[in-house]
């Protein structure tokens, strides 16, 4: 429901998406699926020709053709009869051919592979341009540096450019998984009435029933599979296990992006408009809600990943796996596509403040670059537990009495011992304790560009 709605509908789904999963465009993929089943018959002998042009002629269903047939599901109580009843009707003598051979889980099945298909090819758009925005980001910001944080406290310092660069790699990794599982979703379903094809073979004969889904799959640009798929929602149960786990982490992000804005952080801040507000009540907050929106989308999405897990079919073949994959299979790519937009549009509209980075470095005195005192002192002495020890003291030390880490190693012999000021200085510099950061952002940014330039 919340799909059609005027003010909300853009938070729950992209305009595209909506059209793909309009019911409009299910129904005229139910055409689709008749039509090229119609050129397949044609082609064998066994229906007239123009059987399939005369189907081709009403394959652009209105939205007055829809209420017809509304009228007709209600009368039949079934889910796609009416539909067959208003095609053969207006169909005329081609009427009689209409859905020959095949049964309702070969029209859904493959009007739901068609959508699908098309949904996958705008999630593949929305995936690059996103990972065009991360490139950009991550070699703009490529020496920002901040503080790495691990339990919600300060560990190691990192770049911001670095933190991006490791978003779009797994976001490459997503696109590869799309591609992958392509080859077990977008299939054509051509069983009939128990999978055995027995009603096609009488029509046409064995060798030609064979060749049927291949045929299909040619005339709507899916792929086949020699075995019936009507008892088989693994594929489906993939294909939303896999939005689930895009969402799950582009809700991350969002989390990440938030909580980079929080008033005692403020490493980030979304660009503002006087239009906006941030409360009904508070004026001054500038509230990061598109940044949290994501995380509740992916929630969505990883129900119905359980929900369309749960379905158990009796014997070859029952209804109990219709409801959740019109339910659910549209909300989820909804649910992706609205994430995908607001991610990028908050990334492409991004300040991030450096200085506050830096500034927030230095809150601790110097202590997140421990790890850096300790593996130089074990160079010296080559003793780990000691120079671990000793760094640790100095630490306890700076947080017990206020002093800075800086002035607690001065302070201890075992450090003093090895090491002047200025060395001290150099170790407690972030930006000298950055390892391979610029080669792994080099490398991701590479592989975005690969991906991009290979289309």
């Amino acid at each position: 429901m919340h799909h059609s709605y005027l003010l909300w509908r853009d938070w729950f789904g992209t305009k595209e998406m909506r059209h793909l999963w309009s019911e409009l465009n299910i129904v005229n993929s139910w055409l689709k699926t008749e039509t090229a089943l119609a050129l397949t018959l044609e082609e064998f002998g066994v229906v007239p020709a123009d059987c399939a042009k005369a189907i081709q002629n009403h394959r652009d269903l209105e939205i007055e053709d829809i209420k017809k047939i509304r009228i007709l599901t209600i009368s039949t109580r079934h889910i796609l009869a009416g539909f067959i009843s208003y095609m053969r009707n207006r169909l005329g003598e081609a009427g009689e051919f209409f859905h020959l051979g095949a049964t309702t889980q070969d029209i859904l099945d493959t009007g739901l592979a068609i959508i699908i298909k098309d949904s996958l090819e705008s999630i593949k758009t929305d995936l690059r341009s996103l990972l065009t925005v991360m490139a950009g980001l991550a070699d703009q910001h490529r020496y920002a540096v901040m503080a790495g944080r691990s339990q919600g406290q300060h560990a190691l310092p990192i770049t911001f450019g670095f933190k991006v660069a490791l978003w779009a790699s797994e976001l490459l990794d997503h696109l590869k998984r799309l591609e992958e599982l392509e080859k077990r979703v977008l299939l054509v379903s051509v069983g009939a009435a128990m999978g055995t094809q027995s009603s096609f073979v009488l029509l046409a004969g064995k060798e030609k029933t064979l060749d049927m889904a291949k045929s299909m799959a040619r005339h709507l640009k899916l792929q086949h599979t020699s075995t019936d798929l009507h008892g088989r929602v693994d594929r489906f149960s993939e294909l939303l296990s896999y939005i689930a786990l895009v969402c799950t982490f582009l809700g991350e992000i969002g989390l990440e992006l938030r909580d980079l804005q929080r008033t005692e952080v403020a490493e980030l801040k979304e660009k503002w408009k006087d239009s906006f507000e941030g409360s009904s009540t508070l004026v001054h907050k500038q509230n990061p809600e598109p940044a949290h929106w994501p995380e509740g989308l992916a929630k969505i999405a990883r129900g119905n990943s359980v929900a369309m897990m749960d379905i158990q079919i009796q014997h070859e073949r029952d209804a109990t796996r219709t409801a959740p994959e019109f339910a659910t299979i549209s909300e989820s790519f909804l649910c992706l596509s609205a994430s995908l937009q607001m991610i990028e549009d908050i990334l492409s509209n991004i300040d991030v403040d450096s200085a506050q980075m830096q500034a927030n470095i230095e809150k601790t005195g110097g202590l997140i670059m421990s790890e850096t005192v300790w593996i130089e002192l074990f160079k010296k002495t080559g003793r780990l537990v000691h120079s671990q020890h000793v760094v640790k003291r100095c630490a306890n030390v700076a947080g017990e009495s206020g002093i800075s880490f800086k002035q607690a190693l001065l302070d201890h012999e075992d450090v003093a011992a090895f090491f002047t000021q200025k060395e001290i200085d150099w170790m407690l510099n972030p930006e000298n304790y950055q390892g391979t950061v610029e080669e792994q952002i080099n490398a991701v940014i590479a592989s975005v560009e690969n991906e991009i330039d290979g289309l």
